[in-house]
């Protein structure tokens, strides 16, 4: 009997390509094992130049993903930048349906993660007083997460109060509805750290949102855990 052997890409990290969903690749220069991702797609207006993909990309290296509008690959810092999940693009890409597309390869961890590789937690500045302020870093595209557990941190730009809390999303695209859950405990009595959160979703991509009467600034820090609940074959 002849014994099959059954390989996959490799080669170095800085060449790795784009991968097709569910297909492996080994950077073997660097020990690494990667796994194409569904892409993404967005649709452009001509207006719009500020587009979040639901991956924090600036823990992510440049080979780990591509971006292309109408067919054409973009260039990091050339034709585009970066901020945690928002890719803000240089000029408006030009009107389209789902002509902006998102590939991206996941890292497999075989045993532990090399140092660096797991994620830090984020942080924004909070404006206050706040009527439904979107937090556009906070976006999640429901037709790859239905259930979403953020854990959080609010702490006051004068350093006097801390409020320590969990928000539980669920997600459903098929009517664009959402339900959001907040835990919490604060240090503040009162009207301190007085932030409500909630949201809007439409064509299945949700932004999270905020409230508040407060009148000193402060600082948002998360880690975010997504969830799916799709059937897999």
């Amino acid at each position: 009997m002849t014994e099959a052997t059954i390989l996959i890409r490799k080669g170095d990290y800085l060449d790795l390509p784009e991968l097709n969903e569910s297909e492996l690749a080994h950077a073997s220069d660097q020990r690494r094992v990667f796994i194409g991702d569904k892409p993404v797609t967005r649709s452009g207006d001509n207006a719009e130049v500020t587009f979040n993909f639901n991956i924090d990309l600036d823990n992510v290296g440049e080979a780990q993903y591509t971006i292309t509008v109408d067919g054409n690959p973009k260039t990091l810092n050339v034709d585009f930048t970066v901020d945690n999940m928002s890719v803000t693009f240089t000029s408006a890409p030009p009107t389209g349906t789902d002509n902006i597309v998102f590939t991206h390869s996941s890292e497999l961890m075989i045993k532990s993660p090399p140092e660096g590789v797991i994620d830090n937690p984020r942080d924004i500045a909070l404006l206050a007083p706040a009527t439904t302020q979107n937090l556009p870093n906070i976006t999640i595209d429901s037709s790859r997460y239905s259930d979403v557990s953020i854990r959080y941190t609010i702490v006051a730009g004068t350093g006097n109060g801390r409020r320590k809390g969990v928000l539980n999303i669920a997600l459903n695209e098929s009517d664009n509805t959402f339900q959001i859950n907040d835990n919490y405990t604060s240090n503040v009595l009162g009207t301190g750290l007085d932030y409500v959160f909630n949201g809007t979703m439409a064509t299945g991509i949700f932004i999270l949102n905020y409230t508040t009467t407060d009148t000193d600034p402060a600082q948002l820090t998360w880690i975010e855990e997504n969830f799916s609940t799709a059937d897999y074959t």
